[in-house]
Protein backbone atom coordinates (compact mmCIF):
# COMPACT_ATOMS: atom_id res chain seq x y z
CA UNK A 1 0.00 0.00 0.00
CA UNK A 2 2.80 2.40 0.89
CA UNK A 3 4.41 2.06 -2.54
CA UNK A 4 1.19 2.57 -4.50
CA UNK A 5 0.07 5.51 -2.40
CA UNK A 6 3.48 7.19 -2.27
CA UNK A 7 3.89 6.96 -6.05
CA UNK A 8 0.62 8.83 -6.64
CA UNK A 9 1.45 11.35 -3.92
CA UNK A 10 4.85 11.99 -5.49
CA UNK A 11 3.28 12.29 -8.95
CA UNK A 12 0.98 15.13 -7.93
CA UNK A 13 3.48 16.71 -5.54
CA UNK A 14 6.02 17.06 -8.39
CA UNK A 15 3.44 18.35 -10.89
CA UNK A 16 2.47 22.05 -10.79
CA UNK A 17 0.93 23.44 -8.62
CA UNK A 18 2.77 20.92 -6.41
CA UNK A 19 0.12 19.62 -4.00
CA UNK A 20 1.55 18.71 -0.60
CA UNK A 21 0.42 15.35 0.76
CA UNK A 22 2.51 15.00 3.93
CA UNK A 23 3.56 17.31 6.77
CA UNK A 24 4.77 17.15 10.36
CA UNK A 25 2.67 18.53 13.19
CA UNK A 26 3.86 20.37 16.31
CA UNK A 27 4.62 16.99 17.92
CA UNK A 28 6.83 15.98 14.94
CA UNK A 29 4.31 13.35 13.95
CA UNK A 30 3.96 12.69 10.22
CA UNK A 31 0.50 13.65 8.98
CA UNK A 32 -1.31 12.62 5.81
CA UNK A 33 -3.96 14.71 4.06
CA UNK A 34 -7.22 12.74 4.26
CA UNK A 35 -10.51 14.13 2.94
CA UNK A 36 -9.18 17.68 3.26
CA UNK A 37 -7.75 17.49 6.79
CA UNK A 38 -4.39 16.46 8.24
CA UNK A 39 -4.42 13.15 10.10
CA UNK A 40 -1.58 11.30 11.86
CA UNK A 41 -0.43 8.39 9.70
CA UNK A 42 -0.60 6.09 12.73
CA UNK A 43 -4.33 6.82 12.89
CA UNK A 44 -4.91 6.17 9.18
CA UNK A 45 -3.05 2.86 9.04
CA UNK A 46 -5.70 1.24 11.19
CA UNK A 47 -8.53 2.39 8.91
CA UNK A 48 -7.34 1.54 5.40
CA UNK A 49 -5.29 -1.29 3.87
CA UNK A 50 -4.00 -2.59 0.56
CA UNK A 51 -6.24 -5.29 -0.95
CA UNK A 52 -3.94 -7.51 -3.02
CA UNK A 53 -6.83 -9.19 -4.87
CA UNK A 54 -8.42 -5.92 -5.98
CA UNK A 55 -5.10 -4.02 -6.15
CA UNK A 56 -6.88 -1.14 -4.45
CA UNK A 57 -6.75 0.64 -1.11
CA UNK A 58 -9.89 -0.24 0.86
CA UNK A 59 -11.38 0.30 4.31
CA UNK A 60 -10.22 -2.27 6.85
CA UNK A 61 -13.80 -3.06 7.89
CA UNK A 62 -15.40 -2.81 4.43
CA UNK A 63 -13.52 -3.84 1.28
CA UNK A 64 -16.23 -2.30 -0.91
CA UNK A 65 -15.12 1.18 0.23
CA UNK A 66 -12.26 2.13 -2.07
CA UNK A 67 -9.79 4.93 -1.35
CA UNK A 68 -7.41 6.83 -3.58
CA UNK A 69 -5.14 9.87 -3.45
CA UNK A 70 -6.61 12.85 -5.33
CA UNK A 71 -5.52 16.47 -4.86
CA UNK A 72 -6.43 18.83 -3.37
CA UNK A 73 -8.19 16.79 -0.64
CA UNK A 74 -5.64 13.99 -0.41
CA UNK A 75 -6.79 10.45 0.33
CA UNK A 76 -10.53 10.26 -0.43
CA UNK A 77 -13.17 7.65 -1.12
CA UNK A 78 -12.81 7.16 -4.83
CA UNK A 79 -12.59 4.22 -7.21
CA UNK A 80 -10.60 4.86 -10.39
CA UNK A 81 -12.75 2.36 -12.32
CA UNK A 82 -16.21 3.19 -11.05
CA UNK A 83 -17.18 6.85 -10.81
CA UNK A 84 -20.06 9.12 -11.72
CA UNK A 85 -18.03 12.15 -12.80
CA UNK A 86 -14.60 12.49 -14.35
CA UNK A 87 -12.54 14.12 -11.58
CA UNK A 88 -9.77 16.66 -12.12
CA UNK A 89 -6.31 15.64 -10.92
CA UNK A 90 -4.47 18.95 -11.07
CA UNK A 91 -4.77 22.60 -12.06
CA UNK A 92 -2.44 24.30 -14.52
CA UNK A 93 -1.04 27.68 -13.63
CA UNK A 94 -2.07 30.51 -15.94
CA UNK A 95 1.18 30.83 -17.92
CA UNK A 96 1.55 27.05 -18.32
CA UNK A 97 -2.06 26.76 -19.46
CA UNK A 98 -1.58 29.46 -22.09
CA UNK A 99 1.62 27.82 -23.31
CA UNK A 100 -0.16 24.49 -23.71
CA UNK A 101 -3.11 26.07 -25.54
CA UNK A 102 -0.81 27.82 -28.02
CA UNK A 103 1.13 24.62 -28.62
CA UNK A 104 -2.01 22.49 -29.14
CA UNK A 105 -3.46 25.04 -31.58
CA UNK A 106 -0.55 24.38 -33.96
CA UNK A 107 -2.07 20.98 -34.76
CA UNK A 108 -4.65 22.64 -37.03
CA UNK A 109 -2.03 24.53 -39.04
CA UNK A 110 -1.42 21.34 -41.00
CA UNK A 111 -5.04 20.28 -41.59
CA UNK A 112 -8.36 21.75 -42.58
CA UNK A 113 -9.60 23.09 -39.27
CA UNK A 114 -12.71 21.59 -37.71
CA UNK A 115 -15.04 24.09 -36.00
CA UNK A 116 -13.19 26.92 -37.73
CA UNK A 117 -13.82 30.32 -36.18
CA UNK A 118 -14.82 28.83 -32.82
CA UNK A 119 -12.67 29.22 -29.72
CA UNK A 120 -10.65 26.13 -28.92
CA UNK A 121 -9.68 26.69 -25.30
CA UNK A 122 -9.60 22.98 -24.41
CA UNK A 123 -6.83 20.46 -25.08
CA UNK A 124 -6.76 16.71 -25.69
CA UNK A 125 -3.43 14.97 -25.10
CA UNK A 126 -2.71 11.49 -26.44
CA UNK A 127 0.35 9.87 -24.88
CA UNK A 128 2.23 6.64 -25.58
CA UNK A 129 5.08 5.36 -23.43
CA UNK A 130 8.24 3.55 -24.46
CA UNK A 131 9.83 1.47 -21.72
CA UNK A 132 12.70 -0.18 -23.56
CA UNK A 133 15.50 1.38 -25.59
CA UNK A 134 16.37 -0.77 -28.58
CA UNK A 135 17.75 0.99 -31.64
CA UNK A 136 19.71 -1.96 -33.03
CA UNK A 137 19.39 -2.52 -36.78
CA UNK A 138 18.27 -6.13 -36.47
CA UNK A 139 15.83 -5.85 -33.56
CA UNK A 140 14.56 -2.24 -33.43
CA UNK A 141 11.47 -2.81 -35.61
CA UNK A 142 10.68 -6.11 -33.93
CA UNK A 143 10.94 -4.59 -30.44
CA UNK A 144 8.77 -1.56 -31.23
CA UNK A 145 6.17 -3.82 -32.87
CA UNK A 146 5.93 -6.55 -30.25
CA UNK A 147 6.61 -4.64 -27.00
CA UNK A 148 3.30 -3.46 -25.58
CA UNK A 149 2.80 0.28 -25.12
CA UNK A 150 -0.21 1.74 -23.37
CA UNK A 151 -2.08 4.87 -24.51
CA UNK A 152 -2.93 7.55 -21.94
CA UNK A 153 -5.42 10.39 -22.45
CA UNK A 154 -5.62 13.81 -20.82
CA UNK A 155 -8.16 16.61 -21.12
CA UNK A 156 -7.56 20.21 -20.10
CA UNK A 157 -10.63 22.45 -19.78
CA UNK A 158 -10.84 26.24 -20.36
CA UNK A 159 -9.98 26.88 -16.69
CA UNK A 160 -6.82 24.78 -16.85
CA UNK A 161 -8.25 21.84 -14.92
CA UNK A 162 -6.61 18.57 -15.96
CA UNK A 163 -8.29 15.16 -16.30
CA UNK A 164 -6.45 11.90 -16.93
CA UNK A 165 -7.84 8.51 -18.00
CA UNK A 166 -6.99 5.35 -19.89
CA UNK A 167 -8.38 1.91 -20.70
CA UNK A 168 -7.62 -0.64 -17.98
CA UNK A 169 -8.83 -4.02 -16.75
CA UNK A 170 -9.51 -4.49 -13.07
CA UNK A 171 -7.09 -6.93 -11.47
CA UNK A 172 -9.54 -9.86 -11.26
CA UNK A 173 -10.43 -9.43 -14.94
CA UNK A 174 -6.80 -9.01 -15.95
CA UNK A 175 -5.83 -12.31 -14.35
CA UNK A 176 -8.51 -14.12 -16.38
CA UNK A 177 -6.86 -12.84 -19.57
CA UNK A 178 -3.39 -14.05 -18.60
CA UNK A 179 -1.78 -17.23 -19.83
CA UNK A 180 -1.13 -18.99 -23.11
CA UNK A 181 -4.65 -18.38 -24.44
CA UNK A 182 -4.74 -14.68 -23.52
CA UNK A 183 -5.20 -13.53 -27.12
CA UNK A 184 -8.24 -15.79 -27.47
CA UNK A 185 -10.06 -14.07 -24.63
CA UNK A 186 -12.24 -11.01 -24.27
CA UNK A 187 -12.74 -9.07 -21.05
CA UNK A 188 -14.43 -6.04 -19.54
CA UNK A 189 -12.31 -2.90 -19.25
CA UNK A 190 -12.98 0.58 -17.92
CA UNK A 191 -11.66 4.06 -18.64
CA UNK A 192 -9.88 4.31 -15.31
CA UNK A 193 -9.19 7.84 -14.06
CA UNK A 194 -6.48 8.90 -13.53
CA UNK A 195 -4.56 6.59 -15.83
CA UNK A 196 -2.26 4.07 -14.15
CA UNK A 197 0.82 5.13 -16.16
CA UNK A 198 0.95 8.69 -14.80
CA UNK A 199 3.28 7.86 -11.85
CA UNK A 200 5.37 5.15 -13.57
CA UNK A 201 8.95 5.60 -14.72
CA UNK A 202 9.70 5.11 -18.42
CA UNK A 203 12.26 5.54 -21.17
CA UNK A 204 10.44 7.97 -23.50
CA UNK A 205 6.97 9.49 -23.60
CA UNK A 206 5.39 10.79 -26.80
CA UNK A 207 2.72 13.42 -26.11
CA UNK A 208 0.51 14.78 -28.89
CA UNK A 209 -1.65 17.81 -28.08
CA UNK A 210 -4.74 18.97 -30.00
CA UNK A 211 -6.92 22.00 -29.30
CA UNK A 212 -10.71 21.60 -29.30
CA UNK A 213 -13.86 23.45 -28.38
CA UNK A 214 -15.48 23.07 -24.98
CA UNK A 215 -18.48 21.42 -26.64
CA UNK A 216 -16.21 18.74 -28.15
CA UNK A 217 -14.51 18.22 -24.79
CA UNK A 218 -17.89 17.66 -23.14
CA UNK A 219 -18.67 15.03 -25.77
CA UNK A 220 -15.52 13.17 -24.78
CA UNK A 221 -16.44 13.37 -21.09
CA UNK A 222 -19.95 12.08 -21.86
CA UNK A 223 -18.39 9.25 -23.91
CA UNK A 224 -16.12 8.27 -21.00
CA UNK A 225 -18.96 8.28 -18.47
CA UNK A 226 -21.30 6.33 -20.77
CA UNK A 227 -18.69 3.65 -21.52
CA UNK A 228 -17.87 3.24 -17.86
CA UNK A 229 -21.45 2.42 -16.94
CA UNK A 230 -21.32 -0.90 -18.79
CA UNK A 231 -17.61 -1.38 -19.36
CA UNK A 232 -15.82 -1.77 -22.68
CA UNK A 233 -15.57 -5.08 -24.54
CA UNK A 234 -11.80 -5.52 -24.42
CA UNK A 235 -9.76 -7.66 -26.81
CA UNK A 236 -6.00 -7.33 -27.16
CA UNK A 237 -5.92 -6.50 -30.85
CA UNK A 238 -9.35 -5.03 -31.56
CA UNK A 239 -11.05 -3.00 -28.83
CA UNK A 240 -8.10 -1.74 -26.83
CA UNK A 241 -6.52 1.60 -25.90
CA UNK A 242 -5.48 2.21 -29.53
CA UNK A 243 -9.12 1.75 -30.55
CA UNK A 244 -10.14 4.31 -27.89
CA UNK A 245 -7.66 6.79 -29.39
CA UNK A 246 -9.45 6.52 -32.75
CA UNK A 247 -12.82 6.96 -31.05
CA UNK A 248 -11.74 10.14 -29.26
CA UNK A 249 -10.22 11.63 -32.40
CA UNK A 250 -13.46 10.84 -34.21
CA UNK A 251 -15.42 12.69 -31.52
CA UNK A 252 -13.35 15.85 -31.87
CA UNK A 253 -13.57 15.69 -35.67
CA UNK A 254 -9.84 15.22 -36.25
CA UNK A 255 -9.06 14.82 -39.98
CA UNK A 256 -6.35 12.26 -39.24
CA UNK A 257 -6.41 9.15 -37.05
CA UNK A 258 -4.24 6.07 -36.38
CA UNK A 259 -5.20 3.53 -39.04
CA UNK A 260 -5.99 -0.10 -38.22
CA UNK A 261 -3.60 -2.59 -39.81
CA UNK A 262 -3.89 -6.02 -41.34
CA UNK A 263 -2.03 -8.98 -39.86
CA UNK A 264 0.33 -8.90 -42.86
CA UNK A 265 1.14 -5.23 -42.25
CA UNK A 266 1.95 -6.01 -38.61
CA UNK A 267 4.32 -8.80 -39.63
CA UNK A 268 6.01 -6.60 -42.25
CA UNK A 269 6.55 -3.82 -39.71
CA UNK A 270 8.45 -6.18 -37.40
CA UNK A 271 11.06 -6.99 -40.06
CA UNK A 272 14.44 -5.19 -40.08
CA UNK A 273 15.27 -2.65 -42.77
CA UNK A 274 15.42 -3.07 -45.80
CA UNK A 275 13.30 -6.24 -45.67
CA UNK A 276 10.32 -4.34 -44.26
CA UNK A 277 10.39 -1.87 -47.17
CA UNK A 278 10.85 -4.62 -49.79
CA UNK A 279 7.98 -6.75 -48.52
CA UNK A 280 5.79 -3.68 -48.09
CA UNK A 281 6.40 -2.89 -51.77
CA UNK A 282 5.37 -6.41 -52.76
CA UNK A 283 2.16 -6.05 -50.75
CA UNK A 284 1.36 -2.73 -52.44
CA UNK A 285 1.92 -4.36 -55.84
CA UNK A 286 -0.42 -7.22 -54.91
CA UNK A 287 -3.07 -4.71 -53.82
CA UNK A 288 -2.70 -2.86 -57.13
CA UNK A 289 -3.23 -6.10 -59.07
CA UNK A 290 -6.31 -6.92 -57.02
CA UNK A 291 -7.69 -3.39 -57.55
CA UNK A 292 -7.17 -3.78 -61.30
CA UNK A 293 -9.03 -7.11 -61.31
CA UNK A 294 -11.88 -5.55 -59.33
CA UNK A 295 -12.05 -2.70 -61.84
CA UNK A 296 -12.13 -4.78 -65.04
CA UNK A 297 -14.11 -7.72 -63.59
CA UNK A 298 -16.12 -6.60 -60.53
CA UNK A 299 -17.79 -10.00 -59.86
CA UNK A 300 -14.43 -11.78 -59.78
CA UNK A 301 -12.94 -9.06 -57.63
CA UNK A 302 -15.88 -9.28 -55.21
CA UNK A 303 -15.60 -13.08 -55.01
CA UNK A 304 -11.83 -12.99 -54.42
CA UNK A 305 -12.30 -10.25 -51.84
CA UNK A 306 -14.76 -12.34 -49.83
CA UNK A 307 -12.45 -15.36 -49.94
CA UNK A 308 -9.57 -13.19 -48.70
CA UNK A 309 -11.77 -11.74 -45.93
CA UNK A 310 -12.85 -15.16 -44.64
CA UNK A 311 -9.25 -16.41 -44.75
CA UNK A 312 -7.81 -13.40 -42.90
CA UNK A 313 -10.60 -13.42 -40.33
CA UNK A 314 -9.93 -17.08 -39.69
CA UNK A 315 -6.20 -16.48 -39.28
CA UNK A 316 -6.65 -13.48 -36.98
CA UNK A 317 -9.25 -15.13 -34.76
CA UNK A 318 -7.39 -18.44 -34.65
CA UNK A 319 -4.20 -16.61 -33.66
CA UNK A 320 -5.37 -13.67 -31.60
CA UNK A 321 -9.12 -14.16 -31.46
CA UNK A 322 -11.00 -12.76 -28.52
CA UNK A 323 -13.21 -15.82 -29.08
CA UNK A 324 -13.54 -16.77 -25.42
CA UNK A 325 -15.54 -14.20 -23.51
CA UNK A 326 -14.99 -13.85 -19.75
CA UNK A 327 -18.29 -12.01 -19.24
CA UNK A 328 -21.58 -11.14 -20.93
CA UNK A 329 -19.89 -9.65 -24.00
CA UNK A 330 -20.20 -11.81 -27.13
CA UNK A 331 -17.15 -13.30 -28.89
CA UNK A 332 -15.79 -11.51 -31.97
CA UNK A 333 -17.15 -14.14 -34.36
CA UNK A 334 -20.48 -15.39 -33.12
CA UNK A 335 -22.23 -16.20 -36.41
CA UNK A 336 -21.26 -17.35 -39.90
CA UNK A 337 -22.01 -13.89 -41.31
CA UNK A 338 -19.33 -12.44 -39.02
CA UNK A 339 -16.73 -14.28 -41.08
CA UNK A 340 -17.44 -11.89 -43.95
CA UNK A 341 -17.03 -8.74 -41.82
CA UNK A 342 -13.83 -7.03 -43.04
CA UNK A 343 -13.44 -5.02 -39.82
CA UNK A 344 -12.67 -8.21 -37.85
CA UNK A 345 -9.28 -8.63 -39.51
CA UNK A 346 -8.43 -4.97 -38.83
CA UNK A 347 -5.98 -4.82 -35.94
CA UNK A 348 -5.67 -1.80 -33.65
CA UNK A 349 -2.18 -1.63 -32.19
CA UNK A 350 -0.11 0.64 -29.99
CA UNK A 351 2.37 1.22 -32.82
CA UNK A 352 -0.38 2.49 -35.11
CA UNK A 353 -0.84 5.26 -32.52
CA UNK A 354 2.89 5.96 -32.06
CA UNK A 355 3.45 5.94 -35.85
CA UNK A 356 0.58 8.43 -36.16
CA UNK A 357 2.11 10.61 -33.44
CA UNK A 358 5.42 10.83 -35.30
CA UNK A 359 3.61 12.57 -38.17
CA UNK A 360 1.99 15.27 -36.01
CA UNK A 361 3.59 18.70 -35.52
CA UNK A 362 2.39 18.92 -31.91
CA UNK A 363 4.02 15.68 -30.74
CA UNK A 364 6.79 16.19 -28.20
CA UNK A 365 9.16 13.64 -26.72
CA UNK A 366 10.21 13.42 -23.08
CA UNK A 367 12.90 11.21 -21.56
CA UNK A 368 12.77 10.00 -17.98
CA UNK A 369 14.48 12.53 -15.72
CA UNK A 370 14.11 10.59 -12.49
CA UNK A 371 11.10 12.56 -11.18
CA UNK A 372 7.69 10.94 -10.71
CA UNK A 373 5.25 13.47 -12.18
CA UNK A 374 2.72 14.03 -14.98
CA UNK A 375 5.41 14.19 -17.66
CA UNK A 376 4.71 16.12 -20.85
CA UNK A 377 1.71 17.97 -19.49
CA UNK A 378 3.38 21.32 -20.14
CA UNK A 379 5.24 21.55 -23.50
Amino acid sequence: METKLVDWMACFQNTPPYFQALCRDSNSRMNLLVEGRWCPISEIIGKIKWHAGFEKIVSCNDSSQVWFYLPPKGVVRYDRYHYNELTKVTQLERDDHKKLQEHAAQFWQHYEEVDAGQEKKCVLQIMTTKYKDDEGWLTANYTSTTTFEHVTFRLVDPMGQVFSFGLQLENEEFKQLEGFFSYFKAGKAYLAAPDFEEPLNFHTKRVTSLSLTEERMMRIIDFVKAKNKTGIHFTRLHTNCAFVARELLQIIGAPTKPEPLSLIQCVVRALPYPFDSALSGICRAANAIFSFISFVAPPIGYFLGKIATVFMNGVVVASFGGTLSTNSFPPIIGTVSDLFDESISEIHTHFSVSDWQKKQATTKYYNWDGAIKMNGLIP
